[in-house]
C-alpha cells in the first residue's frame, strides 16, 4: 500500500479551530485529523506543528472528550509513520505520562493506546529519562500507569531486548514501588518484576530481588508464572538454560528406533529363497527322462 499524504488535506481553519474556546469546535477539528490518520500508512512530512498541537491538548485541555480524540490522533500518526515518528514520540511521551493523572477510563484507555504506539517507534534508551521521572512522580495514578506501560511493553519484547544496562536502570526504580503507600502501585510493581523475570530468566533478576523479603519474592514469582509473553516463540521466554533442553530430545529419539526395526524385516526373505533350492533339483529329472 502506498503512503497517504494528509497534511495538505487538513481543514484550512484547523489550527484556529483547535484553539477555539468552545470544546465542541476543538473536538471537531481533532476528529478531522483523526479521520486522516486512520490510514494505515502515512507519507513522511513535517508533522512538528501538528504534534505540537496534540501535545498542548493532552497537557492542558480540560475537556476529557477533546483529550480522548487527541490520543487517537497520536495513535494514528505513530502507527502510520512508524519509525519516522520517533522524533515526535520523544515530544509526546512525557505529555502522555503526565496526563495519566486523569482517572477517567476513556481518557486512560486512549492514552494507553497512544503511548504504546509511540513506544513502538522508539526505544527505552531514548525515553529513559522521562520513564524514570514518571516512575518517581508523586501522583499514584501516574506511577501506576507508568508501571503498567512497562508491563505491556515487556510482554511484547524478545528475550534479548532487555540488556543488562537497561535492567540496571529500570529494575531498581520498579523495586522501589514495592514499598509504595498505594496498594495498586505495589501490585503493579510486583507484576512488572514478574514479567521481567519471565522475559530474562530468574538468574538475571536474582541479584535484584534476593535482598527482598520472602513474601515479596514469592509475589514476584507468582506473577512470573502467570505472565504470557507474545514477543518471542514459546520456549524462548524462559531462562536461556531451558531452551536447549527443550530442543535436544527430538533430535535423538525417533531415527535410531526406525533403523533397528528395518533389518529384521529384511533378513527373512533370503532364508526362504535358500529353502527353495532343493526344489530346483527336481527340475533336472524331467530333463533326464528326455534322454
Amino acid at each position: 500500500m502506498d503512503p497517504v499524504e494528509i497534511l495538505s488535506k487538513l481543514p484550512n481553519d484547523f489550527y484556529e479551530q483547535v484553539e477555539s474556546k468552545k470544546w465542541q469546535e476543538r473536538k471537531e477539528a481533532l476528529e478531522a485529523l483523526d479521520k486522516l490518520t486512520s490510514n494505515p500508512k502515512l507519507e513522511n512530512g513535517q508533522y512538528g506543528e501538528v504534534c505540537g498541537v496534540l501535545k498542548k491538548v493532552i497537557t492542558k485541555d480540560s475537556n476529557i472528550n477533546v483529550v480522548v480524540v487527541a490520543g487517537k490522533c497520536v495513535t494514528g500518526l505513530a502507527n502510520g509513520l512508524r519509525k519516522k515518528f520517533q522524533t515526535y514520540a520523544a515530544l509526546l511521551i512525557p505529555a502522555i505520562f503526565g496526563k495519566f493523572k486523569e482517572k477517567k477510563l476513556n481518557v486512560v484507555l486512549s492514552l494507553r493506546d497512544a503511548i504504546d504506539a509511540c513506544f513502538a517507534t522508539t526505544n527505552f534508551t531514548s525515553i529513559m529519562e522521562e520513564l524514570l521521572a514518571s516512575l518517581g512522580n508523586k501522583n499514584p495514578s501516574i506511577k501506576e500507569e507508568t508501571v503498567k506501560f512497562l508491563i505491556r511493553v515487556i510482554l511484547t519484547m524478545a528475550p534479548n531486548a532487555l540488556s543488562k544496562g537497561l535492567l540496571k536502570q529500570i529494575v531498581p526504580a520498579v523495586i522501589a514501588k514495592l514499598d509504595d503507600t498505594v496498594g495498586t502501585v505495589r501490585d503493579a510493581a510486583a507484576e512488572c518484576l514478574g514479567t521481567i523475570m519471565k522475559l530474562v530468566g530468574e538468574k538475571a533478576l536474582l541479584p535484584y530481588i534476593e535482598p527482598l523479603d520472602k513474601i515479596k519474592q514469592e509475589k514476584v514469582k507468582e506473577f512470573c508464572e502467570k505472565a504470557e509473553l507474545s514477543g518471542a516463540p514459546a520456549g524462548a521466554s524462559s531462562a536461556p538454560a531451558t531452551a536447549p533442553a527443550a530442543a535436544a530430545p527430538p533430535k535423538a529419539a525417533p531415527p535410531p528406533k526406525e533403523t533397528k526395526k528395518d533389518p529384521p524385516a529384511a533378513k527373512p526373505p533370503p532364508k526362504k529363497m535358500a529353502a527353495k533350492k532343493p526344489g530346483g533339483g527336481g527340475a533336472k529329472k524331467p530333463a533326464a527322462k528326455k534322454n
